[in-house]
C-alpha cells in the first residue's frame, strides 16, 4: 500500500470536517455575539442595574461597555464603574483588579484618588 492510498482518507477526512464547522455559518438564523449598542445605552443600563443593586450583572454590563467601546468617553468610566459595582457586590477580588486597571491607564485623572480608595477599602476588609 502506498503513502497516497493512505493519505487520500484523510484529507478526505479533514475537509469534511472543516466543512461542518462552517455549516452554523449558512444557516440564516444567526443573532450577533455582541450586543450593538452605542456606548452610552449600554452605560445607562449599567448604571440603572447599579442603582437597582444588582450589583454582579451591573459590573459585568459596565465591563461589556469597556470590551466593546475601548476608545469611548464612557469606557473610561465603566472601567470605574465596575470597580465600585464590584466592591458594592463584596467582591474584592475583582474591585482591586478593576480599579488597579483604571490607575494603570489613566493614572492622572481625578478619579484616580477614588480607584486608590477602593484599593486600600479591599485590602482593608
Amino acid at each position: 500500500m502506498s503513502i497516497r492510498h493512505l493519505l487520500k482518507p484523510l484529507v478526505l477526512l479533514a475537509m469534511v470536517g472543516a466543512l461542518t464547522g462552517c455549516s452554523s455559518m449558512f444557516s440564516g438564523d444567526s443573532k450577533p455575539a455582541v450586543d450593538t449598542k452605542p456606548p452610552g445605552v449600554l452605560y445607562k443600563e449599567a448604571d440603572t442595574l447599579l442603582k437597582d443593586s444588582e450589583y454582579t450583572k451591573a459590573a459585568a454590563k459596565f465591563e461589556e461597555v469597556d470590551r466593546q467601546h475601548p476608545y469611548s468617553k464612557e469606557a473610561r468610566a465603566s472601567i470605574l464603574m465596575s470597580a465600585v459595582a464590584y466592591e458594592k457586590a463584596g467582591k474584592l477580588p475583582e474591585a482591586t483588579a478593576a480599579a488597579r486597571r483604571y490607575l494603570t491607564l489613566h493614572p492622572g485623572t481625578k478619579e484616580a484618588a477614588l480607584a486608590q480608595h477602593i484599593i486600600a477599602n479591599a485590602y482593608y476588609d
